[in-house]
Formats: C-alpha cells, structure tokens, sequence
C-alpha cells in the first residue's frame, strides 16, 4: 500500500491544482519510480530485465488495484441490503491502472485540456477569487463570459458548440 498512498499524496499534493496539474504528477511519480511505459524494456533486452520490470509493474498494480477498492468505492444501505457505488476517486485510480497497463488514452486526454475544460477552470478561478459567493455562476459576468465562450465554441466547431468544446486548447490558432 505504500505506493498507493505515495500516488494519492502525489495527486492530492495541494487542493488547489486541478485535475490535469495532479494527473501530471502522477505520470511523472511513474517516470521517477521506472513504472512509466516508456520506460519498458525492448525485446531485445535480457529476460532478467524484462522479469524485473514486469514485476514491479505488477506489485504497482495490484497495490493500485488495491488502493481502488479501498477508497474508490463506497458503500450505501443497510447491512444485507449495501449497494457498491463508484465514487469520483474510482475513475481517477483506474486512468492510472490502464496507463500503466499501457492505455495513454484517458491519462492524455486529461493532460491536454480541451476548450470546455479550460473555460471551466477560468470561471472556477474567478468564483475562487470573489470567495465562492453564493449564486456566483448565475452573475451577468460569468453568464457573458459563458456566452462568448460558447460562440467561440460554435465558430471552431462550424456551427456545433458541442464540437468546438472538445477542441484541444493546444490545437487552436489564429489561423
């Protein structure tokens, strides 16, 4: 368990970062540990090699595995009647099983935000920085600043907001 609990201390390392700052942490937990896929040995390397990081791979992943049914899950009802739900650390914990069984595509797309995301973390920041007032996201300002976003939105995607929202803020240019 202590790789779990250096993971979730990696990925909670402060509050205030968001959910791509910690899953950049977290890649780079794995890089710094040898775990990283990247770092996998080729075919041609030595059994012994190869055996080792298997290993350490495969106690690093039944210690997440672990870790994900100790807190990602939680348990609801009475005694005979428990319902198991996933909580919100059971998606997190299982994006860093599948990336280091190999799977990038949930670990990337956290690592590069798209427009819907960057725009929610800018109102997130000014709803930090007026101290979370009460009805904050129903303000004329955050509802104008909504509204250009979602044009913007709709002029990348050709006339589809839900389109231009998924665009990758790295892709996008002046051009």
């Amino acid at each position: 368990m202590a790789l779990a609990k250096q993971l979730e201390l990696a990925s909670q390392a402060q509050e205030e970062t968001t959910k791509q700052q910690r899953t950049k942490q977290v890649v780079d937990y794995f890089h710094k540990q040898g775990l990283h896929p990247d770092q996998a040995p080729n075919i041609l390397q030595s059994t012994s090699v190869i055996n080792a990081f298997r290993k350490k791979n495969d106690a690093a992943l039944q210690e997440l595995i672990d870790y994900q049914l100790d807190v990602g899950i939680d348990v609801r009802g009475e005694f005979g009647h428990e319902t198991y739900v996933p909580n919100e650390h059971y998606e997190d914990i299982q994006a860093q099983i599948d990336f280091l069984k190999g799977d990038r595509s949930k670990i990337k797309d956290r690592l590069r935000p798209t427009w819907a995301i960057a725009v929610e973390a800018y109102i997130f920041q000014k709803e930090s920085a007026a101290n979370s007032p009460a009805n904050f996201r129903d303000s004329k300002k955050i509802k104008r600043i909504t509204r250009i976003a979602d044009d913007f939105a709709c002029s990348l995607g050709k006339g589809s907001v839900k389109v231009g929202n998924q665009y990758v803020v790295s892709e996008i240019s002046r051009e």
